[in-house]
């Protein structure tokens, strides 16, 4: 390998970046976002949960439990209500989360010491939200009870009873359970991913296309100096990225460092020269900047956000989905940025056409619109697109992929929480508390450790999600009924799995120190308590399943037609055919027309055949109107195509458009409420995500799909699609005649 040469190619691949200044941009905007998003706008953490209550009773002691119930952080009671119906009406219309009934001679019967049932309805088709305020409910609920029953007990001359266990739980690596500590660690990686994988993964097919390749091959370069010295720039690119990412990660948000600085650079170093390899790959094999992206964007960017520990559970994952996580690459890296961050213990211009502005005159104008120019139009359209073979995978068997993907990935429900036991008591007692936590089949011991350090190398390593500690006084404590004290351990790196961690963890030592109080008190125990008969509805089962597999139908609308909308006008540009276009009698927006049916039709087509696959392989129950779902559809084209148009504006190649279309569906996605909460958001940003019409798609879809509502709840929804759609395509279409007429 000769330097001289490496050199050479390296400058020119700097010069090709500071010329396409556009690329450039992007290449430092997009991870710029990325960090701004997550960081302030972004957050999985659940609190002041929108609650009503219908109060029967009217009595002290139902205000006392409507107060207590408020008091929490997590619950904002906002609004007392006369029926029940009025409850179901605000959990029809997403105003609140959580409706409590409470029935009538609720203080009668617990003054009585019966147990008393009272009614709390959770909205359950989102199961993030519906598994952690049931975790909180529960939790809730066993204090309460515990409460009435030290009153109780006081009542019946037992003074100063105390609760045989009191769980001290201390959370590790992420002390405050937010968000932002563990996902701004976790975004270098995507970030290293974006400019490894998907920028490279253009690099070599441009060539390709732009017939360059030929000439390359002639020159005495040999392969490993030509990928070398086109991937060393990317590779300082995406080194700057994450610096940068370090850096605001420290300034903006507070999140220090605790690990090896050089140690996070070597990791971010090595994780970079396979993410930029691998897009040199899938440059090479595919020899098409849009058969490219797409490949680099489901096998790198998607698999780094879902499969790597990031966003979802690995551990809530089907088996075989597990087993590839172990390939996956952004799954190490992730891991490693979190626990580095975390564990101190670690180590051209805007204009589009090169075409001259006189020719665009040419078109002729004064005849009326022919939809015969528009079929031919459409007829062409859809001749190129299935001509070439590797679009056909593109549009029928890519977003089959993604399907399962997302259909088995995306999945917080909480079913298998890893625990080590350090007991050092080994008596009855402590066999009996170890048996109470596997009893609930949510948690599973799988480790018993000798000392700290072993426990403390499990939760660094992320082998456990939780660690007990029994002291060897744990049982003579509880025998002389006073409150012995054991140390819980949480791994809080992931601050919404360990909030719903803690609260089943509350939940299971509260039953164990009501039997614990009954074998050390035989009497009577009939006292009054409240018996909380939680009801999930619109997801009975809270199956992370029917939340997300609805949002992925508006995921897979909105690629398809954000990206092939521009790059449909770029390819007659980059091919030379604008100019041919031009002198034939087709005005402009019969043009625009001509060029957006095909992929409408193509969008209601992928969007027919995923919902198909949602209802019949993973029964996903349909239990509102199909024609309101498509009606929905055609109003959301409106929008994306509009953007995919003015993506065509501003761009001048197809990269440009590829990577203009990713900085918008980022933000579009991450700001649609698909996975994170908007009411967590900030008002601000709030507010701004009525500007995303994948906000209003996905509440229409989800809406459609688990509570089967009508046009008479949803209207809002329509409205703002057609306002956007109207206002976006319109300004495309301006903006877009422009440059035709």
């Amino acid at each position: 390998m000769r330097f001289i040469r490496l050199k050479a190619i390296v400058r020119k691949e700097f010069y090709h970046l500071i010329r396409d200044y556009r690329s450039l941009y992007l290449a430092f905007a997009i991870p710029l976002l990325l960090i701004i998003l997550f960081g302030y706008a972004l957050s999985l953490d659940v609190d002041h949960v929108e609650t009503v209550f219908v109060d029967y009773d009217k009595s002290e002691l139902s205000r006392d439990f409507i107060r207590n119930f408020g008091a929490s952080s997590y619950f904002h009671v906002s609004q007392g209500l006369s029926q029940t119906k009025d409850a179901i009406n605000y959990l029809d219309h997403d105003r609140a989360k959580v409706a409590i009934v409470i029935p009538p001679n609720f203080m009668k019967s617990i003054r009585a010491d019966r147990e008393t049932p009272l009614q709390i309805i959770i909205d359950g088709s989102d199961p993030t939200f519906g598994n952690i305020i049931r975790g909180y409910i529960i939790s809730f609920t066993e204090q309460y009870n515990q409460k009435m029953l030290l009153s109780f007990l006081n009542r019946q001359g037992k003074e100063e009873i105390k609760p045989p266990v009191d769980g001290r739980i201390r959370i590790w690596f992420n002390e405050d359970l937010e968000s932002r500590n563990f996902i701004i660690p976790g975004i270098i990686a995507i970030i290293i991913m974006i400019v490894g994988a998907i920028l490279t993964s253009l690099i070599i097919a441009r060539e390709y296309e732009d017939g360059t390749m030929e000439t390359i091959k002639s020159m005495p370069v040999r392969a490993g100096e030509l990928l070398l010295g086109k991937a060393i720039p990317y590779f300082f690119i995406g080194l700057t990225n994450v610096l940068i990412a370090i850096l605001l990660g420290q300034l903006l948000f507070g999140i220090v460092m605790k690990g090896n600085f050089w140690l996070m650079i070597v990791s971010a170093s090595l994780y970079l020269s396979v993410a930029l390899s691998l897009g040199m790959l899938i440059s090479i094999v595919t020899k098409s900047q849009l058969m490219a992206n797409q490949i680099a964007i489901l096998t790198t960017y998607l698999p780094s956000l879902l499969l790597s520990n990031f966003v979802f559970p690995v551990i809530n994952m089907p088996k075989f989905l597990q087993m590839l996580t172990l390939v996956v690459i952004g799954n190490l890296s992730a891991e490693c940025r979190i626990r580095l961050f975390m564990a101190e213990h670690a180590g051209s211009g805007f204009n589009v056409y090169s075409t001259d502005d006189r020719q665009l005159h040419i078109i002729k104008k004064g005849r009326p619109m022919s939809w015969l120019r528009i079929r031919e139009l459409v007829r062409k359209e859809f001749i190129q697109l299935f001509s070439d073979r590797r679009n056909r995978v593109l549009m029928f068997i890519f977003p089959f992929i993604q399907m399962f993907i997302f259909g088995y990935v995306v999945n917080y429900d909480i079913s298998n929480i890893r625990v080590a036991v350090l007991d050092n008591s080994k008596t009855y007692e402590s066999h009996k508390l170890a048996d109470s936590f596997t009893g609930s089949n949510i948690f599973h011991i799988t480790n018993n450790v000798a000392d700290d350090r072993q426990m403390a190398e499990l939760l660094l390593r992320g082998k456990i999600d939780m660690g007990i500690k029994i002291d060897h006084d744990f049982a003579s404590i509880i025998r002389k009924g006073q409150t012995a004290p054991i140390q819980i351990l949480v791994d809080g790196s992931m601050s919404n799995m360990a909030s719903m961690r803690v609260a089943y963890t509350a939940s299971v030592l509260d039953k164990f120190n009501r039997e614990e109080l009954r074998e050390l008190y035989p009497m009577n125990m009939s006292y009054g308590k409240v018996d909380a008969r939680i009801r999930t509805w619109y997801n009975p089962n809270l199956n992370s399943q029917y939340f997300f597999v609805p949002g992925i139908v508006a995921v897979l609308v909105m690629i398809t037609s954000f990206i092939l909308t521009s790059i449909a006008i770029i390819r007659e540009k980059e091919d030379g055919t604008m100019e041919q276009l031009i002198v034939t009698p087709l005005k402009s927006y019969e043009f625009i027309i001509g060029k957006t049916i095909p992929y409408i039709i193509l969008s209601l087509g992928q969007m027919a055949a995923v919902i198909v696959l949602a209802i019949y392989w993973f029964e996903i129950p349909l239990n509102g109107s199909i024609l309101l779902l498509f009606f929905a559809t055609c109003l959301f084209l409106l929008s994306t195509l509009g953007i995919g148009l003015f993506i065509s504006t501003i761009s001048a190649t197809k990269q440009q458009a590829m990577m203009t279309s990713f900085f918008f569906i980022l933000p579009f996605f991450m700001l649609s409420g698909f996975v994170f909460p908007i009411v967590n958001m900030p008002q601000v940003v709030q507010w701004l995500t009525y500007l995303n019409p994948l906000r209003f798609f996905l509440v229409i879809l989800r809406v459609i799909f688990l509570k089967g509502v009508g046009f008479d709840v949803l209207w809002p929804q329509y409205l703002a699609l057609t306002i956007l759609g109207i206002v976006v395509f319109s300004g495309a279409i301006s903006r877009f005649k422009k440059r035709l007429d």
